[in-house]
């Protein structure tokens, strides 16, 4: 089980979890019941772990939930039954979570991001799979242009 949290510092209103609900159900999570909070989501089925390479196909369980008017906290929980779980496959993960904050703050999905990501996301599947899982699991270090490493 991998879990992945979130604290964004936003007031918790109806527009806000509106808002959640809009960007988690477009990410294939399916809500139990919007009627009271905390919320509860599930997206994916156990046997798509089997078969799947993408990251909102797997099983996982979503909760979001106010401690305090002004904080709301977000809980992952991803099964990795039957799956290995990457450093990509984490980095997606948390991707999401800071794309979730920075369209409730900001109404800005990280298009451009995203799309950097996932080319690089994609080139590392191919590797993993070309080299039976040995290669294209770690991302590389971020180097600093200022120095020659």
């Amino acid at each position: 089980m991998i879990l992945v949290a979130k604290t964004i510092e936003a007031a918790w209103t109806e527009g806000a979890q509106q808002k959640l609900i809009s960007f988690w159900s477009a990410r294939r999570f399916l809500f139990s019941d919007t009627s009271a909070a905390p919320f509860v989501a599930k997206r994916g089925h156990i046997l798509w772990n089997l078969i799947s390479y993408d990251m909102t196909r797997l099983r996982a369980d979503l909760t979001i939930a106010s401690s305090t008017p002004d904080r709301i906290d977000l809980r992952m929980k991803v099964s990795s039954a039957f799956q290995q779980i990457t450093d990509w496959n984490r980095a997606y993960l948390d991707l999401e979570m800071a794309t979730c904050e920075s369209f409730l703050l900001r109404n800005d999905l990280r298009e451009a991001e995203w799309t950097e990501f996932m080319k690089a996301y994609r080139k590392a599947a191919i590797i993993w799979t070309l080299t039976f899982s040995i290669g294209g699991r770690r991302m590389p270090h971020k180097t600093d242009s200022r120095t020659n490493s």
